[in-house]
C-alpha cells in the first residue's frame, strides 16, 4: 500500500480448485482477497481480483485515503496485466 509496510496475517478461507480461493488477512489493515478464475470453454480463462479492505480513517485524511485506494485500484490492474502477460508468453511458448 503506496510503500508502507503493514505487519498481519493471512489465511485461506475458502478454495474450490480451479475455480477461486479467498485470503482473509488480519493487523494493521484487515482485507478479503478472493481471486475467481472462469474457463470460457476455449483456452481463455478470465480472472477476476476483488479485494475488500478499510483503512483506518484515523491513520490518513479523507483526501489520503481516496488516493490510496486509487493507487491500490491501479496496482491491482498493474498484478492482472502481468499475469495475462505472463500466461500469454507461456502459452505462445508451448
Amino acid at each position: 500500500m503506496t510503500g508502507v509496510r503493514l505487519e498481519g496475517t493471512g489465511a485461506y478461507t475458502g478454495i474450490t480448485a480451479n475455480q477461486w480461493f479467498t485470503v482473509k488477512t488480519k493487523g494493521a489493515l484487515d482485507s478479503t482477497i478472493t481471486w475467481m478464475f472462469r474457463s470460457d470453454g476455449t483456452t481463455y480463462t478470465r480472472v477476476t481480483l476483488a479485494v475488500d479492505y478499510r483503512v483506518p480513517l484515523s491513520a490518513l485524511s479523507w483526501f489520503s485515503n481516496f488516493a490510496v485506494v486509487k493507487m491500490n485500484e491501479q496496482e491491482a490492474d498493474l498484478v492482472l496485466a502481468n499475469l495475462r502477460t505472463k500466461f500469454e508468453t507461456k502459452t505462445q511458448e508451448s
